[in-house]
């Protein structure tokens, strides 16, 4: 319908009219008179084809020749087939079962998959997703999607019980938004976004690592604590009051050292409101949803799971069987998400994905958001860094045991190579001449700074942290042999400076950061370091600084929100992240002073965006940003068109396959 007109005469002289006049009535072009609703066609491809033929009283009829004659023909089709199969739904009392596929419009992409990234309604009638930095809603009754004014930035969008207002996490807070439209109100000031949100009758729930499952009120953001945690008990992930609402399930992950590891290592618990008793129910598995039919239903490894469960005795019963296969989970050893949610009425959507979760592709991504793939196979990277000398990339990996650091040859002549063993080793830095790897490792007690040859050779400690305190390398010097690291004591980093030649670290200024880490970066002359701060008050959020180096006191604020700064090759742009699915980039002139230009936004095609963790992207000679994405991300693997798969009366099928 959006290119040119069909070739109507290939159509065989002896289809039945209502097809004929369904499927002209499905092409027009003007949208005001083309078949908007997907139930028509359903309701009449899915007839008996002895009855579609009955209903054939008159030769066929072409839109073009009339939009009246084509409507009456379809209406009188439609009256036909309804009356002849009307005893058919009398003795076939369970809706039908089907499935579809939304296209988002050319260009448009999944905003990030560090959050969920879609969700449909509770009555079944529309589906809101991130996609471009922006929130989009569409009706399954529409042809095309419409931009929600307001939700720029927006992740972990959730609709209201009563399904007419959105809530989502953007600019460091909970807001919420009309449906039918309006300015968003800012409900809860939450810091960086929760690994997941949750609406129901009695309010907005969310995880807090460390604090907590907390309810805020979607009115005024009254708080509460309903289920108090300690950083001892894990990553809290996915609350759902059950029927009753005295229970909550959730999902508790522990730090295993290997972050990979996390959510499929996870467990799914409920929790008694009353008496504070918890149990595990299910182990391993993550991102649990209680089912009205009965069941609930979690991820592990990229596959939907469900098993029988009784809500009032919080008992499973039978085995679990897979209900759906190849779904995404989100790129974040902070949330065990699968992209994926249902409706009070039985509809289901989710976004197709590689079973195994974490695997992801190292991508190039040019300033007009296209992408090329390395040669790397998908694996589980983080943290890429760039040789000095443009040739070759370090970054951290795991096999299952312990992280390591590998490199690899940009060129594509080689595998990675992995470079360091025994303990977990992570946060690869180059030293400014390329010939050693700068790294931290657990290998001796608290997590110290080493180096070694990329080559091989002996590894060396560096720095020697205090008892409960770890220290994290930033940035080498390109003009000097001085390493950028900071130190982490409980939710304060400070910023330090190590030169190479007598190994005496010295504060870098007064540079303290609050929960999130400075992630400091030399500009290419050596002249300059930007970092991010995060303060007490500020909710979490991060801003943007740059100074002199040495430092002498002068600070610029270059953003504010914003943070994970990377300096391009000539010094005159410095890029930043300030917030989630989004990517900025400022001119930057330091004659006769220090000074910035207006913000300008990217096309940001990479995922990894949690401000708790260091800078995961880095930069190659020609300009382009090496990031961390999904292969294909939501996409189909033919047209290349980015997805949501849609599901409709999905708990007949659930009910059908493992009934209570």
């Amino acid at each position: 319908m959006l290119k040119t007109d069909p070739d109507w005469s290939v159509l065989r002289p002896t289809l039945p009219a209502p097809i004929r006049a369904l499927i002209e009535g499905c092409l027009k072009k003007d949208r005001r008179e083309r078949i908007a609703d997907i139930s028509t066609a359903r309701f009449v491809l899915n007839q008996p084809r002895a009855v579609l033929v009955a209903a054939s009283v008159s030769p066929p009829v072409r839109w073009r020749a009339g939009k009246a004659a084509g409507l009456v023909v379809l209406g009188m089709a439609i009256g036909g087939i309804a009356a002849a199969a009307a005893w058919q739904f009398r003795s076939t009392p369970a809706a039908q079962v089907s499935r579809f596929a939304l296209a988002l419009p050319p260009g448009q992409q999944f905003t990030t998959l560090v959050r969920q990234i879609v969700t449909i309604s509770p009555d079944g009638t529309a589906v809101a997703y991130s996609a471009g930095g922006r929130l989009y809603l569409r009706s399954l009754s529409d042809i095309e999607p419409r931009p929600v004014p307001g939700a720029e930035g927006a992740v972990a969008a959730v609709f209201s019980p009563d399904s007419q207002w959105l809530a989502f996490h953007a600019d460091f807070s909970i807001k919420r938004i009309a449906v039918s439209g309006g300015a968003p109100v800012t409900i809860y000031r939450s810091g960086p976004a929760p690994s997941s949100l949750a609406w129901d009758e009695s309010g907005i729930l969310f995880p807090v690592t460390g604090t907590g499952i907390l309810r805020i009120s979607p009115d005024n953001g009254e708080q509460e604590v309903l289920v108090p945690l300690s950083p001892s008990d894990g990553f809290p992930h996915g609350p759902q009051l059950l029927p009753g609402r005295d229970t909550i399930l959730f999902t508790l992950a522990t730090d295993t050292g290997i972050s990979t590891d996390r959510w499929d290592t996870a467990r799914i618990v409920v929790h008694s409101l009353k008496t504070g008793k918890r149990e595990t129910i299910i182990e391993p598995g993550t991102d649990a949803r209680y089912v009205p039919t009965g069941h609930i239903v979690y991820e592990l490894g990229g596959t939907i799971l469900a098993r029988a469960f009784d809500a009032a005795t919080l008992r499973l019963s039978g085995s679990a069987i897979p209900v759906i296969d190849g779904v995404q989970r989100v790129i974040s050893d902070n949330s065990g998400t699968a992209q994926m949610a249902f409706s009070n009425s039985g509809s289901l959507v989710y976004l197709k994905g590689p079973r195994a979760a974490g695997v992801q592709q190292v991508y190039a991504f040019d300033r007009q958001g296209g992408r090329e793939a390395l040669k790397l196979p998908p694996g589980a990277y983080r943290y890429l860094r760039v040789s000095p000398d443009g040739k070759r990339l370090a970054f951290e990996s795991s096999d299952g045991k312990e992280a390591f650091i590998a490199v690899y040859d940009l060129a594509g002549t080689s595998s990675a190579r992995r470079v360091t063993f025994g303990g977990n080793n992570r946060f690869p830095v180059w030293s400014r001449n390329g010939t050693h790897i700068v790294f931290q490792s657990d290998r001796t007690s608290d997590p110290a700074i080493f180096w070694q040859a990329v080559d091989g050779g002996i590894t060396e400690q560096l720095t020697r942290p205090d008892p409960g305190t770890s220290h994290v390398p930033e940035a080498w010097s390109p003009t000097d042999d001085v390493l950028l690291f900071n130190v982490l004591e409980k939710s304060t980093t400070s910023l330090w400076m190590l030169p190479i030649r007598n190994r005496k670290p010295v504060r870098f200024g007064d540079v303290t950061s609050t929960v999130i880490p400075t992630n400091a970066v030399f500009s290419p002359d050596g002249r300059w370091v930007a970092y991010q701060l995060g303060e007490r008050g500020s909710g979490g959020g991060g801003s943007l600084f740059v100074q002199p180096y040495p430092p002498n006191g002068t600070k610029h604020q270059v953003a504010g929100p914003g943070g994970r700064p990377l300096w391009s090759h000539n010094g005159k742009e410095l890029f930043y992240l300030p917030a989630p699915g989004q990517l900025m980039v400022v001119g930057v002139t330091t004659e006769p002073t220090f000074t910035v230009t207006d913000p300008l936004a990217v096309p940001r095609g990479f995922s990894i965006s949690n401000p708790l963790n260091p800078r995961m992207f880095d930069m190659m000679r020609d300009g382009r940003i090496l990031g961390l994405a999904y292969p294909d991300p939501g996409s189909d693997a033919t047209s290349g068109a980015f997805q949501i798969h849609v599901v409709l009366n999905w708990f007949e099928e659930l009910k059908q396959r493992l009934p209570k």
